[in-house]
């Protein structure tokens, strides 16, 4: 006895949505929280004398923690910090452009 299955059973629209938590992307928050963690750690370490200086310190880690979640406009699918890692990752394979001029199967080139 074959088993048949009547009907049109899709994909869920939503199945590569990434998790969020009311309007913000989960992975956008703890990106944002790595990126500001040296802010938590040195930044009780200036001195009363050096506010100005802990200040710059503050709203500087903060700007680079926003820029590292933002999405880019030329590619606007990824985060900056994707990005960045892609570029900074090994890459395993070779990606040769094709020439529309080069000889194929023995052939001569087309001109």
């Amino acid at each position: 006895m074959a088993l048949q299955i009547n009907g049109n059973y899709g994909i869920n629209r939503g199945i590569r949505a990434r998790t969020k938590i009311l309007f913000l992307n989960v992975r956008d928050v703890v990106a944002f929280g790595i990126c500001m963690l040296p802010s938590i750690q040195f930044g009780g370490s200036f001195p009363h004398s050096q506010i100005v200086q802990m200040l710059a310190f503050y709203s500087v880690n903060f700007y680079f923690s926003f820029y590292m979640v933002h999405h880019p406009f030329t590619n606007p699918g990824k985060n900056m910090f994707e990005l960045i890692w892609a570029s900074l990752a090994k890459r395993r394979t070779i990606f040769k452009s094709i020439d529309r001029y080069q000889i194929r199967k023995g052939g001569q080139r087309h001109s």
